[in-house]
This record gives structure tokens, C-alpha cells and sequence, in this order.
């Protein structure tokens, strides 16, 4: 039986100080969820993250484990939504 990697942990970040997501954000929010996944262990083949609404983004990032003999290819549906006010957003993959 394998075990299948957690989704990644809601994580609070600060945006721009506008209330909808911007270029920057989009690629910050995909690095953030390629170094999550790294320290994990993982090996980030593809993220595809793309802007739904001005605050929603949605898309996957497919993983493998960096190391060893069974590698299989995992992937996780990714989300992200901005918070109106405060223009800080959270991001999960599961």
C-alpha cells in the first residue's frame, strides 16, 4: 500500500495591497506551492495555476517523490481566494 503525500496545509500569505490578483501574484502562489511541496520531498513536474475570478485562482501541480524506487505521478487540484478587504489570500492543494 502506498501512502499518498497530505495536502499541502492552508497558508496565509500578503498580497499587493489591491483586492484581486495580479501577474506577481499568480507566480508567487506557484512558487510558494513548488518550494511546499520540495520540502516535502516531492519533485514538482508541472504547476498550472490560472485566474478564475479577480479573486480565485484554481488549477493542479503534478508531483512525484523526489527519491526512490516507486515514483508514481500524483496529482493535486490547487485553489487560492483573495480576502476583499485585506487583499491576503490562502492557497490549498488536495
Amino acid at each position: 500500500m502506498r501512502s499518498l503525500p497530505p495536502a499541502v496545509s492552508l497558508i496565509l500569505v500578503a498580497s499587493a495591497c489591491s483586492s484581486k490578483f495580479s501577474q506577481s501574484d499568480i507566480a508567487k502562489a506557484q512558487e510558494q506551492i513548488t518550494n511546499e511541496y520540495q520540502q516535502k520531498g516531492f519533485e514538482v513536474q508541472q504547476i498550472n495555476i490560472v485566474k478564475d475570478s479577480d479573486r480565485h485562482l484554481s488549477g493542479f501541480v503534478r508531483i512525484r517523490k523526489a527519491s526512490g524506487l516507486i515514483r508514481p505521478q500524483l496529482t493535486k487540484n490547487c485553489a487560492a481566494t483573495m480576502d476583499q478587504d485585506s487583499g491576503r489570500y490562502i492557497w490549498e492543494c488536495n
